[in-house]
């Protein structure tokens, strides 16, 4: 009994080798048949993150399986699979693998395999920079660009990230950032300074592998050895990266526009030395305010040489900092100056009728007699009389106050090349106001002495004065002399 019982135990541990070893050659030659998915129906899509299997129907497995690859820092070609995900197999449209969760800035490694073709596919995905730095650079104050670097091996290491995309702080849309200096047609990041805006920029994702190819010269993939669950194998390194993490980074908002004082009675502007200007839409100009020796230039509105109405914009010029080119500053936003323009005060003499009243001119702005001119068809004058040398302006114009100005300046009236007329300028001193409705008493006439008047500029109404216009000269009055007696004879 005791042998039988022997001997049947035998039998049962000769059946457990039996079994193992039949298994165990059962699995040498089922490895030794594995076949692997072919490479070239495995799609990386960088710009979706995500890689796609789809293969023929007539070689497809039922179901894949798929394990991310981890590793040490200090063995990071030890690869180890330790939990696979089963995916259903759709020839169709083929099975989508999304890698987003996985971190863009560490070698990953993807190990693909089916039921039938069990050998493992090892994909190994570059990383993105893990650490990178962004910024705006204003070396050109007028072209700012957009700088993003990877620093990982640190500061003064830094390289420039080439393939650059960014958004707006809550866009959905980017756009592929082009240097100003690698082309003409390069990104223009201006139209983000006017309200400041915030980007998000990273290194972009590279093109979408439709197919994996291992060829030497024209694949974009390449074998790489590495030990799978401590197995000798090769993984296939493909070229190109996911995008990057995402940074973001501040384009400054344009400086306001600078402080400009209008003077509406001279008919000025005071405009900062470091400000620029033009009277249309294009260039800016420095010219009037080049060499000043104080901080504000006051500039006669002459001095813009517009004959109609303008608008004058005036901005703070750019300004390069020395130290540190990137940080230099970019022209400020616009102060606009609106000018109408530029009226004239016409004086003319009375005729022997309206129809025959005579503008003053060269011919007659220095003999005619000045209590038959008008200025404006408002503005008279009348000589207090014969011995005085004192005149009263009377002004109807119950609108407009006037300035009058007096002077024996040989250099304004008619006086420019072939008499043509030259009036005082608008900044002149000793002019006197003729308020409207108002009369102005002159002193200290003299023959000879020019008059001149102009519509006075108005700060409340904004409206700047009109060019001095020419009214006369003054002829003071003469005592009639008394008629010669003459003798008669008889």
């Amino acid at each position: 009994m005791k042998l039988g019982k022997l001997l049947l135990g035998a039998g049962v541990v000769t059946y457990a080798l039996a079994v193992s070893a039949g298994f165990g050659v059962q699995s040498a030659s089922a490895e030794e048949a594995a076949t692997a998915i072919d490479i070239a129906k495995i799609a990386i899509n960088y710009g979706e993150q995500n890689i796609v299997v789809k293969e023929d129907a007539e070689k497809a497995d039922t179901k894949l399986y798929v394990g991310i690859g981890t590793y040490s820092a200090k063995t990071p070609t030890d690869v180890k699979v330790k939990k696979w995900i089963e995916y259903d197999n759709d020839t169709t449209n083929g099975v989508t693998i999304d890698t987003s969760s996985l971190a863009v800035t560490k070698t990953q490694y993807v190990v693909i395999k089916g039921d039938k073709n069990t050998k493992e596919v090892a994909i190994q995905l570059a990383a993105t920079p893990s650490k990178l730095a962004a910024s705006i650079d204003y070396t050109d104050p007028a072209a700012p660009a957009l700088s993003l670097k990877d620093i990982t091996k640190g500061k003064n290491s830094a390289t420039a990230v080439a393939n650059v995309e960014f958004s707006v702080a809550n866009g959905s849309k980017y756009t592929t950032y082009t240097a100003k200096k690698e082309s003409a047609a390069g990104t223009d990041l201006t139209k983000y300074q006017k309200l400041g805006a915030t980007l998000k920029v990273r290194q972009a994702a590279s093109t979408d592998i439709d197919a994996l190819d291992k060829t030497d010269s024209t694949g974009n993939c390449k074998e790489v050895d590495i030990k799978l669950n401590g197995e000798v194998a090769k993984a296939y390194a493909a070229t190109g990266t996911f995008a990057s993490k995402e940074l973001k980074v501040k384009v400054a908002k344009l400086a306001s526009g600078p402080k400009i004082t209008v003077n509406y009675t001279k008919n000025t502007v005071s405009i900062p030395k470091t400000a620029e200007y033009r009277t249309a839409v294009g260039v800016f100009a420095t010219d009037l305010v080049n060499g000043a020796t104080k901080n504000t230039v006051v500039v006669p509105l002459a001095e813009f040489k517009q004959d109609a109405a303008f608008t004058l914009d005036i901005r703070t010029a750019a300004k390069v900092n020395d130290k540190d080119k990137t940080k230099s500053k970019s022209a400020s936003n616009i102060t606009e100056v609106v000018v109408p323009a530029s009226t004239k005060c016409v004086s003319k003499v009375a005729g022997a009728s309206a129809d025959t009243d005579a503008e003053i001119d060269k011919t007659n702005f220095g003999k005619a007699d000045l209590e038959k001119v008008t200025a404006n068809g408002k503005v008279t004058l009348k000589y207090t009389g014969v011995g005085k040398t004192t005149a009263t302006l009377t002004n109807a114009d119950t609108e407009n106050a006037y300035d009058v100005y007096v002077t024996t300046d040989s250099t304004v009236g008619f006086a420019g090349a072939e008499n043509a007329y030259v009036a005082p300028a608008s900044t002149v001193t000793g002019a006197k106001k003729l308020a409207a409705g108002r009369t102005l008493k002159l002193t200290k006439l003299k023959d000879g002495d020019k008059i001149f008047i102009r519509v006075a500029g108005n700060a409340k109404k904004k409206t700047f004065a009109s060019e001095y216009g020419a009214f006369g000269t003054v002829s003071l009055p003469k005592a009639t002399p008394a008629p010669t007696a003459t003798a008669t004879g008889k």
